[in-house]
């Protein structure tokens, strides 16, 4: 098969990672790989947000020839990028990536906002969970020409290997392995919850002294922190759970951090929490969980495709619909009692070997793109 792929590289947005893992392992397989980079549609500060690979592994995706569509004839074509650049292609087939994390599309998540262009038949849509599926099929896709592919896992780098730094780690967090601590990462938008998961930790601090937060922001990509929610927070109704000694535990890290160094971080850490509303996939937890560390989940969301109770535990939440969104609102009490359990060691449905088995079977970048390529190579 001939397969050019079109995206980002070289910078740490959710899609260039994909683009990057898939890459690297579509190097190792037996077809003749293309790739050009799409635009930085965004100027995003690719300077202050490194792509965190080993310098081999760059080399590696820069080795990759470059093709024009225009001047070579290729069996599939794979645009990973945002907008979505649906446009016709001179390939055979036409494969694009997106996600729709409230289950809504629109023209704006479009290149020259043009819907119409997933109505084409030659047009495959490739979306990482059932959930975000939803969102495509709203919009008109034919529901033959959605794969659901999920995402994977470097068990290389992501690996409880790293529990060995664990101690060195904390103590660069002012952390010591007396403390139970707590780690959510992502763009501190909305649809993360964070705001639910710091009221949580107020209300526990009380009465667990030795609980601790780390949150570690996109900030230098987005432009979005954790210190403005806790703002945002201390302005409205909740304004009650607010101590200031409590808020001065919660640990910020905006700077950026190679893939080793993330891997290390969720290592260091007890428990991985994720109050999500809304989600394409959630990539986070099951890294952290491929490090060994168990992990906390909205029930009922994209993480519903890959969460086994061995992996840690889920967070009860109520579906809401609202004006063509869709999303999981969680529920506090639970995550309180969830966190509370796995604080006292009350949570017993934990399994650190089957979490890694099932991760090892099904979930690594090697078995995601075995997946895809055959996807692929059915429409041809």
């Amino acid at each position: 098969m001939k397969l050019l792929v079109e995206g980002w590289l070289g910078f740490n947005h959710s899609y260039a990672l994909v683009n990057q893992y898939q890459l690297l392992e579509m190097h190792q397989k037996n077809i003749e790989l293309y790739h050009n980079q799409l635009p930085n549609d965004y100027g995003w500060n690719t300077q202050k947000n490194d792509h965190g690979l080993s310098v081999e592994n760059y080399q590696t995706l820069l080795s990759i020839p470059q093709a024009s569509a225009e001047g070579s004839h290729f069996d599939v074509e794979y645009r990973i990028s945002y907008p979505y650049r649906a446009y016709p292609s001179y390939a055979k087939k036409l494969f694009v990536f997106g996600t729709s994390e409230y289950q809504h599309i629109d023209t704006g998540f479009f290149y020259d906002g043009n819907l119409d262009f997933i109505k084409n038949l030659s047009i495959n849509i490739i979306t990482p969970s059932k959930w975000s599926s939803v969102g495509f099929l709203k919009a008109g896709v034919d529901p033959s020409r959605i794969k659901v592919v999920p995402h994977g896992v470097n068990t290389k780098i992501f690996t409880p290997e790293k529990k060995v730094f664990q101690k060195e780690v904390r103590a660069s967090l002012n952390l010591t392995q007396e403390h139970f601590v707590l780690l959510s990462m992502g763009a501190m938008t909305r649809n993360k919850g964070i705001d639910i998961l710091i009221l949580a930790f107020l209300i526990l601090r009380k009465k667990y002294s030795h609980l601790r937060l780390v949150l570690k922001d996109l900030s230098l990509l987005y432009n979005i922190n954790a210190q403005s929610t806790i703002e945002a927070l201390r302005h409205s109704t909740f304004k009650e759970y607010f101590d200031e000694q409590y808020l001065s535990e919660i640990i910020f890290i905006s700077k950026n951090l190679s893939l080793n160094e993330l891997s290390n971080l969720y290592a260091a850490v007890d428990c991985y929490v994720s109050p999500y509303r809304a989600e394409g996939f959630n990539l986070t937890p099951l890294e952290a969980a491929a490090c060994g560390t168990p992990i906390l989940v909205t029930k009922g969301g994209a993480t519903d495709e890959y969460f086994q109770a061995s992996m840690g535990g889920q967070i009860e939440g109520e579906q809401i619909n609202e004006n063509d969104f869709t999303w999981i609102e969680p529920n506090i009490h639970s995550l309180i009692e969830k966190i509370s359990m796995f604080i006292e060691g009350e949570s017993t449905s934990y399994d650190f070997y089957q979490s890694l088995r099932i991760i090892q079977e099904r979930f690594t970048w090697s078995a995601v793109i075995d997946q895809l390529l055959g996807e692929m190579k059915t429409e041809l």
